[in-house]
């Protein structure tokens, strides 16, 4: 009897350390990773002559993708074939693909009967790893799986294997396997997600990520995935999953700040204030914390609590992490707190942050159309004819507003070079010679050198051709007129100017100031005949 009790008391220290490890692999699976790390910790500070404990300290920092941790590991040498898998896992993570095939060969022997736990490891080093040889791991698998058919671990680790070797149809078939030996896989369900989420098949995906959280509620990463999913689709799902997914996890600061996040897109305004305060009270907050306080204020039209944050959140960053939205959010408030300046300042500032032409180009619309509401012409011209010139899509009404900023500004030499190419390009169309005109009048305000005329006869002969619009009338009498009276004033011709003066009255009968001018030139006539 008291022998049974003593090999009972030998066997139970055993099955505790299969029971951790059982757990701190869950741990993983379910990414849990601090809990997983402090469990693998007391493992191996309990006993650090146990070379299993270091293998999945190993592992916990592998699946973390925690480099510092891993390689400031002082994994001790030893021939036991945990240590060395343990240290031919941190060699594979620091890229020494060589060295740490070596020591996983080592650890297995040369006996034809290999230890079929140690070969199953082995191969999970080598799928979790980046720098695995997932071939060598499918290998060691297939070897493993012959010993012990019915786990559905192993299958999974085959799909993920297959999976990173980008051949779904083999990843597919192996997480069938594992569903096969238990429906209730969860990690199995879930990778299945994941490859019908690489074909943009979300009916699948959808249906197998719920098959993992109806098999294990506990299980964080699909319920993160579910979330992630609804995102943009379902913000109300997206965070009704998300509650779901911190409810399971070992929940960081990343996380809370995803919440914070979520509270923002659901318009719980008031909550994701409280959950953005709560975080920026920690030491080594991320900056992106007071832009996303900005944007709740703004949503709030609370504008200049909006703005301050903004500032801040821009004078802590980067110039590099900076993108086009943090600055036409500004131009944005500008323009509703009714600072047109202002606006148009951060505006601007978008352009050097631009990358793709395409979109450079629509903020040159934007900036000429802005300019032009506020009718800052001077402003507006360089944008327009940016926008004109550069990026292919201008039309003839860019090509217009172009040429009728520079009038505005006074600039009449180079407006006329605009809507000359106006003329050229849409000769019936009314506007290229009326604003040729119209500059050449701005320039020759004396009116002594005619500069106007050739282009008012060039409008009168386009706009003759359908005296039915109002336009063309309104234009055909303005060109009359002008025209009428330069040559009453420098060419003495009153014959020919009563003749303008009178198609003046064909397109306008009420102007009553053609009128009063045919009379006095006639008069002008009869005194020149009479005292010739």
């Amino acid at each position: 009897m008291k022998k049974i009790i003593i090999t009972l008391c030998l066997l139970l220290p055993l099955a505790v350390l299969a029971q951790d490890i059982q757990e701190i692999n869950k741990l993983i699976q379910y990414r849990r990773y601090p809990t997983a790390e402090a469990k693998a910790k007391a493992l191996v500070n309990a006993d650090k002559s146990n070379g299993q404990n270091w293998f999945w300290l190993t592992q916990v920092y592998v699946a973390a993708k925690d480099s510092a941790a891993l390689l400031s590991l002082d994994i001790p040498a030893s021939e036991d074939p945990w240590f060395r898998i343990a240290a031919a896992s941190k060699l594979l993570f620091k890229g020494d693909a060589g060295n740490a095939r070596s020591l996983f060969d080592a650890a297995l022997g040369n006996s034809r009967k290999k230890d079929p736990a140690l070969m199953a490891e082995i191969a999970r080093s080598n799928i979790y790893n980046n720098n695995g040889d997932r071939q060598y791991a499918l290998d060691l698998l297939e070897q493993t799986v012959k010993k012990n058919k019915h786990n559905p671990e192993l299958y999974t680790m085959m799909g993920d294997a297959w999976f990173r070797l980008r051949n779904g149809s083999e990843a597919f078939k192996a997480y069938q396997k594992a569903l096969e030996i238990n429906n209730a896989y969860a990690p199995a369900s879930f990778q299945v997600g994941k490859i019908f989420a690489t074909q943009d098949n979300r009916e699948m995906f959808l249906k197998y990520y719920n098959d993992a959280v109806a098999a294990d509620p506990a299980f964080a990463p699909a319920w993160y995935e579910l979330s992630y999913q609804h995102w943009t689709k379902d913000r109300s799902k997206a965070l009704e999953y998300y509650n779901k997914y911190l409810a399971v996890t070992d929940v960081n600061e990343q996380d809370e700040y995803q919440l914070a996040d979520l509270l923002y897109l659901n318009k719980r305004y008031d909550e994701a204030l409280d959950k953005v305060a709560a975080l920026l009270k920690k030491p080594g907050v991320q900056n992106r914390l007071n832009k996303l306080v900005a944007y709740i204020y703004k949503a709030k039209n609370d504008f200049d609590q909006s703005l301050n944050y903004m500032n801040v959140y821009l004078s802590n960053g980067a110039d590099s992490n900076f993108i086009v939205e943090d600055y036409s959010f500004v131009a944005d408030i500008y323009e509703q707190k009714k600072e047109p300046a202002k606006a148009a300042e951060w505006y601007e500032k978008t352009i050097p942050v631009l990358k793709d032409s395409a979109e450079i180009y629509s903020y040159y619309k934007k900036l000429s159309d802005f300019y032009k509401e506020q009718k800052e012409y001077e402003q507006q011209v360089p944008w327009v004819a940016k926008y004109y010139t550069l990026s292919g899509k201008g039309t003839n009404v860019d090509l217009f507003n172009w040429g009728f900023a520079l009038y505005m500004s006074k600039e009449y030499t180079k407006a006329d070079s605009v809507f000359n190419v106006y003329s050229g390009k849409y000769p019936e169309d009314v506007y290229g010679p009326y604003w040729q005109a119209r500059s050449m009048v701005a320039i020759d305000t004396a009116m002594t050198e005619g500069l106007a005329i050739p282009y008012y006869e060039k409008l009168i002969a386009v706009a003759e051709k359908d005296t039915s619009k109002a336009l063309n009338k309104k234009y055909l009498a303005e060109a009359y007129g002008y025209i009428a009276a330069y040559v009453a004033n420098e060419k003495k011709d009153y014959d020919m100017a009563i003749d303008y003066f009178e198609k003046l009255l064909e397109v306008d009968p009420a102007n009553n100031e053609a009128k009063k001018y045919i009379e006095v030139l006639e008069k002008m006539n009869s005194r020149t005949s009479a005292a010739n």
